[in-house]
């Protein structure tokens, strides 16, 4: 039988072919289009928000100065916690086209075709609908950070791994990982590359999933760059006066025994405050009324009784919920330190900003942080994150942190240029070759 390109092969499915005729009648001639998808329903003031922002205006950037000028399309769950009329207006500046998207499940007869008909066990595969082209006149898909279904590959797409933090950190809500395991592992194996930020999150990826390393690309975290703080602490801080906590309230974010160690240090004479920033902070505050979804997690009503049961945490205790750019740096510039007790994750981004503007860090101790501290002379104090006495020592410690706790000087001076705008085209060559190589691969009817 006779190859067939890819187009061929697209155009030879019924329920595509006639809405892809359409987009390409209408569009013509154009410039290279890319969709950059969050797949899950992360708010503002999150770590993987903040990576997807940076992510757009990386290709944006990075595309402009070598002159190729792509468009971006980034596309995020409709269902997700933020408004899509008030708090996308950086994205949409910086010329992102913004869409909500809902993941609809489809028969799996519908996937086969995409795999020689070959029978992977999937009763659904998942398409993205966003009301419109369903992402089809977009020329590839980032997908970040992955997806807990098997995808129907109407076009060639990557996945950027933040994390297996589920493998590790098996606490509350995290503990279904290996439910969605063979999903996870399909979506991935079936990408043109992925991409993570620590080498442990790659080795991780390639080991755990069976995925060929040369389809790996570990990115340095470039894409964590020098923001300007203000020129004078946030309301209510006093300069090297607080500890910021930069957090969400998952399990593996440690808060409960943070919050033990805490109680501990102001028994024994601990004077600095706890300030603690991101998505959902503002629900620790016992003295305000909530709403919403997460209002009445049994967690969260947990760690505000604790609050509210000791009057040297309703004393020291600053809830600032989630920053803008601006006022999250500017947090983070005024600590005395900045303490990040997790479980397990794929580095703080906290910490290596905290790092860049000179500000010491506590931290928990995990491979992927190490691996930051070396590439970028951290010099974090490090935790056992179980441990709530070495814990309360540290921060005892840290009110004063000794000079080896303070981020390397040499580091820092290298450090001076590294900015988004001396980032973003390094960046993009190597991303834009990988594109371009998928593209070339799919063009001849590959997929894999």
């Amino acid at each position: 039988m006779e190859a067939k390109t890819y187009d061929e092969f697209m155009a030879s499915l019924p329920q595509y072919a006639a809405r892809r005729n359409a987009w390409l009648r209408r569009l013509g001639k154009r410039k290279m289009r890319m969709a950059v998808l969050l797949t899950g329903p992360y708010g503002f003031g999150t770590g993987t928000m903040r990576l997807i922002c940076d992510i757009c205006e990386m290709i944006l950037k990075g595309s402009q100065a070598t002159g190729e000028a792509w468009e971006v399309v980034a596309g995020f769950l409709e269902t997700g916690p933020y408004d899509f009329i008030t708090d996308f207006g950086k994205l949409r500046n910086l010329g992102v086209k913004v869409r909500p998207y809902s993941l609809e499940m489809r028969p799996a007869d519908e996937g086969r075709p995409f795999f020689n008909q070959a029978d992977y066990g999937f009763e659904n595969f998942c398409q993205f609908k966003d009301g419109g082209e369903d992402f089809l006149d977009c020329d590839f898909w980032l997908l970040l950070p992955g997806i807990s279904a098997p995808i129907i590959p109407w076009r060639p797409y990557s996945v950027w791994i933040t994390d297996l933090l589920s493998r590790y950190c098996i606490e509350g809500g995290l503990a279904g990982f290996h439910d969605y395991f063979p999903a996870a592992s399909f979506t991935l194996r079936k990408a043109a590359f992925f991409v993570a930020t620590t080498k442990s999150t790659l080795d991780d990826a390639i080991m755990f999933f069976g995925l060929p390393r040369p389809k790996g690309w570990l990115v340095e975290a470039g894409l964590i760059y020098h923001r300007k703080p203000a020129e004078k602490p946030l309301p209510g801080l006093e300069t090297g006066r607080y500890f910021l906590c930069v957090t969400n309230t998952t399990e593996h974010k440690n808060l409960p025994r943070l919050f033990k160690a805490a109680i501990t240090y102001y028994a024994n004479g601990g004077e600095l405050g706890l300030a603690f920033c991101g998505g959902s902070t503002e629900l620790l505050d016992p003295g305000r009324q909530h709403t919403g979804p997460l209002a009445n997690h049994p967690g969260l009503a947990t760690l505000r009784e604790t609050v509210a049961a000791s009057p040297a945490l309703l004393k020291h205790l600053h809830f600032l919920g989630i920053l803008s750019d601006d006022d999250y740096i500017t947090a983070i510039k005024y600590a005395a330190c900045v303490i990040c007790p997790t479980i397990y994750d794929n580095g703080c981004g906290a910490v290596l900003d905290a790092s860049f503007q000179g500000v010491p860090a506590i931290m928990g101790d995990h491979p992927s942080q190490h691996e930051w501290d070396e590439r970028f002379g951290i010099n974090a104090r490090y935790v056992d994150p179980y441990d709530v006495e070495a814990l309360t020592l540290a921060m005892l410690e840290m009110q004063q942190p000794p000079p080896k706790y303070h981020p390397s000087r040499i580091e820092l001076t290298k450090r001076a240029s590294f900015t988004l705008e001396s980032q973003a085209p390094p960046f993009f060559k190597e991303f834009s070759r990988r594109v371009y190589e998928a593209l070339e691969i799919s063009q001849g009817g590959h997929n894999d």
